[in-house]
């Protein structure tokens, strides 16, 4: 009994054991048939590919080759999706040729020369999946690309020069912004096609060309050539409300040289006016005069003479060597510095200190306004230690104009320095009214001739809140009425019994 439960008990294990055995093999034999089911797809795609007419073989099954009519479809698919102009490159993220090359500075590759206007537009319709940028962004933000290879893209796709990338910048935005001492004559090229739109405004900071050229320090011959072409953009605002000419000056004063030029020239009271015009300051210079007055005879051209602007304009390199100062060729660019939103304190400073012959001459017979009077209108924001300097700079140079009164709206009977600073700058007894006073003591007597009040009146009617970033004190406000009382109380009198 004992021997018969022994057979059966190993008669069971092997039973088991074999049925182990075969499930271990069947699960082997299924993956393996699964495994040569993927391999057998991989070789039909890459057959297809590459056109193989060879055939694979995994153990015992084979894969028999694609038809050829299967593969010229392919073929004929392949290029049609090759000519599509949208959406084939962002699918595709490996980059064509021509771009590779570009981006290694290999002017010198046969490549360059099988380029031709016919067949340069399937290669330029490439833009990056990132940046979408095309190739013909790339060259012009790469200071040694030949100026050949522009006109060849631009002859073969001349749309290339309205497409913006990510940022809404088109290739003159990178030729303005990139390459500043090569770019002269490449944005030459760009702009002589009548496609080219000057006009186009970047997503981010609503920039145009002429806009990345001041903000980026360009050269000269830039700037002046893109304002010749399309001068109205020196009157667009950016994003936050800053014009060409802000750009300039912003740009200036962030560079390391300028800040160490504008510290210089604070230090000894005022900018050099003697340097050579290839320095930093004299290439400076020669653009801020030309983009300021170029501002101002736009903005006002109605009123506009045309001594602003003599024939000599550009004059001779060596006769401006040999002035004592440049003002004397631009008589309005005071006026031009006081109209900018926000004026550039620091750098009116500076041509007051040594251009104070400027302060006698008045923009047109129409209006008469003589810079004290724009200073008086104008909203300067600033400490009051910098503004009081620039009352005292300006009443300086010319202490007459106190006395004089312009043009309101045409009419002979104009207003005074100081009724417009009481009613439209936010000036205090102690850094502004006082010295306006002291230089023409009688005009407080007088009314103004577009409110009929007096200084005094005006002086209590000012608003508290002017503009932003300008504002007075009640204290303040009732220090300049008590001042402009106690310096002449006859003026009472007239009040009440005239």
């Amino acid at each position: 009994m004992i021997r018969r439960k022994h057979i059966l008990r190993l008669i069971g294990k092997e039973a088991a054991s074999h049925s182990q055995h075969f499930l271990t093999k069947s699960r082997i034999a299924i993956e393996a048939a699964n495994a040569a089911k993927q391999k057998s797809k991989q070789s039909e795609q890459k057959s297809s590919c590459t056109r193989s007419k060879s055939t694979t073989t995994f153990g015992s099954c084979s894969c028999l080759p694609l038809s050829i009519q299967k593969i010229n479809a392919q073929i004929r698919q392949n290029e049609r999706n090759m000519k599509k102009v949208s959406n084939n490159t962002t699918n595709n993220n490996d980059p064509p040729l021509l771009w590779t090359l570009v981006e290694k500075f290999q002017w010198d590759h046969p490549y360059f020369d099988s380029i031709s206007p016919e067949n340069v537009e399937q290669f330029c319709h490439y833009q990056h999946p990132h940046t979408k940028m095309t190739p013909l962004h790339l060259i012009c933000s790469i200071g040694s690309a030949p100026k050949s290879i522009i006109h060849t893209i631009i002859q073969g796709w001349p749309r290339a020069l309205l497409q913006q990338d990510k940022t809404g910048m088109t290739p003159l935005h990178y030729a303005c912004q990139r390459c500043q001492k090569t770019s002269t004559h490449k944005i030459a090229i760009l702009l002589q096609y009548p496609i080219q739109n000057l006009s186009i405004l970047s997503y981010t900071r609503y920039h145009s060309p002429l806009h990345t050229a001041c903000s980026c320090n360009a050269m000269f011959s830039i700037i002046e050539l893109l304002v010749d072409i399309h001068p109205s953009l020196l009157l667009v605002k950016d994003r936050y409300g800053y014009i060409p000419a802000n750009l300039l000056w912003s740009s200036f004063r962030q560079n390391v040289q300028g800040m160490m030029i504008l510290q210089d020239c604070s230090r000894k009271g005022g900018m050099m006016i003697r340097w050579s015009e290839d320095s930093v300051i004299g290439r400076f210079w020669k653009k801020m005069n030309f983009v300021l007055m170029k501002t101002y005879q736009i903005s006002h051209s109605d009123s506009f003479h045309q001594s602003v602007f003599p024939q000599d304009y550009n004059i001779n390199r060596n006769e401006m060597d040999k002035k004592d100062s440049v003002g004397e060729t631009y008589p309005l660019l005071l006026h031009a510095i006081l109209y900018l939103r926000p004026c550039p304190i620091t750098f009116l400073s500076a041509v007051l200190s040594k251009l104070s012959h400027l302060c006698r001459n008045f923009d047109s017979e129409k209006t008469q306004n003589y810079p004290l009077h724009i200073l008086c209108k104008t909203p300067l924001v600033g400490s009051k230690k910098n503004l009081c300097s620039i009352w005292k700079q300006t009443l300086e140079a010319y202490p007459e104009a106190a006395a004089l009164t312009n043009r309101e709206d045409g009419n002979d009977n104009g207003r005074y320095p100081l009724m417009m600073a009481l009613q439209y700058n936010a000036t205090t007894w102690e850094y502004g009214i006082q010295h306006l006073f002291l230089a023409a003591p009688n005009v407080i007597m007088e009314r103004d001739s577009k409110t009929c009040l007096y200084p005094f009146m005006l002086a209590a009617a000012s608003p508290i809140e002017m503009s932003k970033g300008l504002s007075l004190s009640e204290l303040e406000v009732l220090n300049s009425c008590y001042n402009l009382l106690r310096v002449q109380p006859d003026v009472l009198e007239n009040c009440f019994f005239k």
